[in-house]
């Protein structure tokens, strides 16, 4: 293609032959070098590119690297726990560190004052709590001891060295807290030998103040005690030196936990100008409220009905249903079916339980358990047997114990249970007349059902003499009701007599008093025997009626405490009401 220079070149008339091979050789020059430059673009794009990839994997290794890292770390931390957990009891290791601290230290204190080395008295508190006792009760009583022996060698008796001496005990064994510990072991152990541990409990109690988790731990004799004791050192591993760095350890976490207080309180007092202006904008949305009142009363008026009228129609939908019984009852059986009988027969459950809504009658000749439950309490004779042994005499909360002892095919009464008809609380009375326990409701627990009613008479003598002699006052200390159907039970009572609610009582009527109480506690069978002076009996069929009634009109009242002693009338003086 001619340019400018080749027109030039022909204008001169210049030779252009060489020009133009230059030319041409230049141009094949420039194509090489363009070729030469596109090649190297290329391979400069294809190792960039494979150079990417190597980064990509890289990249990709170091994070699957650094992922299994905190993986490891995180196992390890969680392994770490988990063994500190073990050694820790549980706790968290600062609470374990603190309360481990503080025990040692006080056990050292302790034992500094009483004179017993620091691992004994640990090894005295792991026997106390073996045999139901606590650490605390232990050092109670250790201290209790120790304060006995001063007592003693300054010539001043006390109950415990008193009751130790008298009941067989050494004055050789008076020397130190441990040889007083291990004479009492020894005297326990000679008591329970001889009498059987309810009275060895009672002479223990009464004349040395001993409470019963320590006679449980002393009544093992000093053979047996000495050995738990010697087993207990070595799991304590306590010593003198470890005792004192416990005191200087809690001296500087004492010092330590001070500190951190103290920049509480200054961080506290920094951020007083901030609270206070925080202070002062609730009170502006308290003062909006108390100014809004009104507004607010009214919207939750009508929340109060909204929910009201949705309470209403629900319920309104659940009598078209036949009641929420039956709703609940369809619920159930959903939720039951569904388990063992598939979606669709839960379905079809639910359609027969509601087929029988409004048709009463339909549903008891269907055989529903529903139905059949109607049935049985439309039956003419259940109904009138439930009428006439109806108790409102039952006092609070023995609904539901009856109820409980039937569900559970007549569990025998609490009051029988324990030896204790008459349901004395557990305290120094009920221990001054041989209770040797409380259960699981502070109730206490008698050694044989004599012990116990002669409990109850005993008590009832202390009402008499405290001028409450009449079964209104009596029954109203007896029964408060705070806790009780006092109204009730004075009824019961007065009806199991045959005395009048106001009638003044003397110690003969004591007998008859506590029958009464026994049989309103625990149902009128549990009654031991009848303590009336006159009696008249009219047998029924199989029925014995007891009263001290002789006209008809006190038979009749005595009718259904009889009934009420047989096994079918209890079940349905419970079942129906």
């Amino acid at each position: 293609m001619a340019n400018v220079i080749d027109s030039l070149l022909v204008t001169l008339g210049l030779d252009v032959s060489a020009y133009k091979k230059g030319s041409a050789e230049a141009e094949k020059a420039t194509e090489s070098l363009d070729k030469k430059t596109i090649d190297s673009g290329k391979k400069t794009g294809e190792y960039e590119k494979k150079l990417a990839t190597e980064q990509a994997a890289r990249t990709k290794f170091l994070n699957e690297q650094a992922k299994k890292t905190v993986d490891n770390y995180s196992k390890a931390r969680n392994e770490l726990l988990l063994f500190l957990s073990l050694f820790t009891a549980g706790k968290g290791l600062l609470d374990f560190a603190s309360s481990t601290i503080r025990n040692v230290a006080n056990m050292e204190r302790l034992g500094e004052v009483v004179g017993v080395g620091v691992n004994k008295l640990g090894a005295w508190q792991l026997a106390a709590k073996n045999t139901g006792g606590s650490a605390e009760e232990m050092t109670g009583q250790i201290l209790k001891a120790s304060q006995d022996i001063a007592s003693f060698q300054n010539g001043i008796g006390s109950q415990g060295t008193t009751g130790f001496l008298a009941l067989g005990g050494k004055a050789s064994e008076l020397k130190d807290t441990q040889t007083y510990l291990m004479g009492m072991a020894r005297v326990v152990s000679d008591l329970v030998s001889k009498y059987g541990e309810a009275r060895a409990f009672q002479f223990a109690n009464q004349r040395m103040g001993m409470g019963l988790n320590e006679f449980n731990l002393l009544k093992l004799g000093t053979e047996e005690l000495g050995k738990q004791l010697a087993i207990n050192e070595k799991i304590v591993g306590l010593d003198h030196q470890k005792g004192q760095q416990a005191i200087e350890m809690q001296k500087r976490w004492n010092n330590l936990t001070e500190s951190f207080e103290q920049t509480g309180r200054t961080v506290l007092f920094a951020l007083t100008p901030a609270l206070e202006e925080l202070g002062a904008q609730l009170q502006q949305v308290a003062q909006w409220a108390i100014d809004h009142k009104d507004d607010i009363k009214k919207w939750v008026d009508e929340s109060v009905g909204t929910l009201r009228q949705l309470g209403r129609e629900a319920d309104s939908v659940a009598q078209a249903f036949g009641g929420w019984k039956v709703v609940f009852e369809a619920l159930i059986a959903l939720k039951l079916a569904g388990y063992f009988l598939g979606v669709a027969q839960s379905i079809m459950k639910i359609g027969t339980a509601l087929a029988g809504v409004g048709r009463i009658g339909a549903a008891v000749a269907g055989g529903s358990k529903f139905g059949s439950f109607l049935k049985f309490l439309t039956n003419p004779l259940v109904a009138g047997a439930g009428m006439m042994l109806y108790s409102p005499d039952l006092n609070q909360g023995e609904d539901a114990e009856v109820h409980t002892m039937v569900s559970k095919g007549g569990k025998t009464p609490r009051g029988i249970r324990n030896n204790n008809p008459g349901n004395i609380r557990y305290g120094k009375f009920a221990q001054s007349w041989g209770a040797i326990a409380q259960d699981d409701k502070g109730f206490a627990v008698f050694a044989d059902p004599s012990t116990g009613e002669n409990a109850e008479i005993a008590l009832l003598g202390t009402y008499l003499k405290n001028k409450h002699d009449t079964i209104r006052k009596i029954i109203s200390r007896y029964a408060p009701a705070s806790e009780n159907d006092t109204h009730a039970y004075i009824g019961a009572v007065s009806r199991q007599t045959g005395l009048t609610p106001d009638a003044k009582l003397t110690a003969a009527n004591l007998g008859a008093l506590s029958q009464a109480i026994f049989a309103h506690e625990n149902g009128a069978k549990y009654a031991t025997t009848n303590n009336s002076t006159h009696s008249a009996e009219t047998n029924i069929g199989q029925i014995t009626i007891n009263t001290g009634a002789r006209d008809a009109g006190g038979i009749a009242a005595g009718l259904r405490d009889s009934l009420a002693s047989q096994n079918l009338a209890w079940q349905m003086n419970t079942g129906v009401r």
